[in-house]
């Protein structure tokens, strides 16, 4: 059967979330229940204890004038401007990738499952027997193969708007089973 992709409710948070799963893929293999860390969340989080370290830095320079606290913090203002210059380039490519067409189609069979991408010109495939979990998060549907880090490209994730045909596919060839929600 074939499903058509073109669609997404809420691109960015999907496209965040799915960037979050590809970070956790071992942690999520182990315990598909375990709390996934948006990228953003995970940058927002750095940044804000960067941004305390260099305003300790700073006080610290102030009341104390030493060459260490000024090497300090010489090393604070790099990492703040490096880490910032990393976010903003995040939060444009996240934007950048939103507003790109979504044409894809998902096809299960017996033997194997085939997303083939129309935009990126890309079809990654799975076998059956190689998939241990369909993980169903907040924003998308994941199958999730055991994998190496050479093999990482063949993870196939799709919105969460195709649940219902996506079960309804797993439903006829009798791989309910392999579903594990994280909510």
């Amino acid at each position: 059967m074939e499903i058509i992709i073109n669609k997404t409710t809420n691109k960015k948070e999907t496209m965040d979330e799915m960037y979050g799963i590809m970070r956790f893929y071992k942690k999520l293999m182990k315990n598909p229940h375990s709390k996934i860390i948006k990228r953003s969340s995970k940058l927002k989080l750095v940044f804000a204890f960067i941004t305390l370290y260099l305003i300790f830095v700073i006080y610290i320079s102030i009341k104390q004038p030493k060459p260490l606290y000024f090497v300090c913090l010489g090393i604070a203002i790099l990492g703040f401007l490096g880490f910032a210059s990393r976010t903003i380039v995040y939060y444009r490519y996240l934007n950048i990738s939103s507003k790109r067409d979504t044409n894809s189609i998902l096809k299960i069979i017996e033997e194997i499952i085939e997303l083939n991408n129309k935009v990126l010109d890309r079809i990654s495939s799975i076998e059956w027997k190689k998939i241990k979990q369909i993980l169903i998060t907040k924003n998308n549907i994941v199958f999730m193969p055991e994998i190496s880090k050479s093999n990482i490209n063949n993870v196939i994730i799709l919105p969460r708007d195709y649940e219902r045909e996506v079960i309804e596919i797993l439903e006829k060839y009798n791989k309910k089973d392999l579903l594990v929600y994280n909510k």
